[in-house]
C-alpha cells in the first residue's frame, strides 16, 4: 500500500502517546520488539537470524525505529527504510499484545506516518498480508494508504509466541 503526499489523514486523539525515534538502534532491541510485536502475526523474513543479520538491519544506511510510549510505557515499534529513491518504507510497525484493542493503533500509525514524511516528499508505503490484525489494512486505508500493487505468496509459517521462543532461547536472547 501506498501513500502520496496529498493523500495523509491523520487520526487526531488525546490519548497519552509519544513516539520517540531511536537515536542509536541496536541489534538486540530490534529483535526484542520483533518478536513481542511480531511473534502472533507470522512476521516472516528474519526466523533463524543471528547476531550478525540483526546488527546489519540496525547499521542499514536509511534505517530509522521508532518506540511508541503509552504513559511512559513502550506499547509499539516501527522500522521504516529511507530508499536511494527518495520515498521510505515503513518495514515493520505494529503493537505489543497488551496494547492492541485500547484505541492506540490509529494515532500509532499516524504518528509512523507523520515521521515518515519528515524524511521524504514522494511516498511512503508499507506491505501487509492476510495474517496481520484484522483491521490492520482499513486502518491504513483510514489514514490514506491505498493499493498498488497485490502479490501472492506462499504463507508465513506459524510462528512461537514471545514466550515460547524466550523459553526455547530464540526470543530477546542473541
Amino acid at each position: 500500500m501506498e501513500m502520496l503526499p496529498s493523500d495523509f489523514r491523520p487520526k487526531e486523539s488525546d490519548v497519552d502517546l509519544t513516539v520517540i525515534r531511536v537515536e542509536a538502534p541496536y541489534a538486540e532491541l530490534a529483535k526484542f520488539m520483533h518478536t513481542l510485536v511480531g511473534a502472533q502475526w507470522r512476521w516472516g523474513g528474519r526466523q533463524g537470524w543471528g547476531e550478525s543479520e540483526w546488527k546489519a538491519l540496525v547499521g542499514r544506511s536509511g534505517y530509522e525505529m521508532l518506540l511508541g510510549l503509552h504513559k511512559g510505557t513502550p506499547i509499539g515499534y516501527a522500522e521504516m527504510f529511507v530508499e536511494d529513491g527518495g520515498g521510505v518504507q515503513i518495514g515493520t510497525m505494529g503493537l505489543a499484545p497488551h496494547f492492541i484493542g485500547k484505541g492506540l493503533g490509529g494515532p500509532f500509525l499516524t504518528a509512523v506516518v507523520r515521521h515518515a514524511w519528515t524524511l521524504t516528499s514522494s511516498r511512503v508505503w508499507l506491505s501487509t498480508c492476510s495474517h496481520d490484525h484484522p483491521i490492520a489494512k482499513s486502518n491504513y486505508e483510514a489514514r490514506g494508504f491505498k493499493v498498488f500493487e497485490v502479490v501472492e505468496g506462499d504463507e508465513n509459517p506459524s510462528n512461537p509466541s514471545f514466550w515460547d521462543l524466550v523459553a526455547a532461547g530464540d526470543g530477546v536472547r542473541g
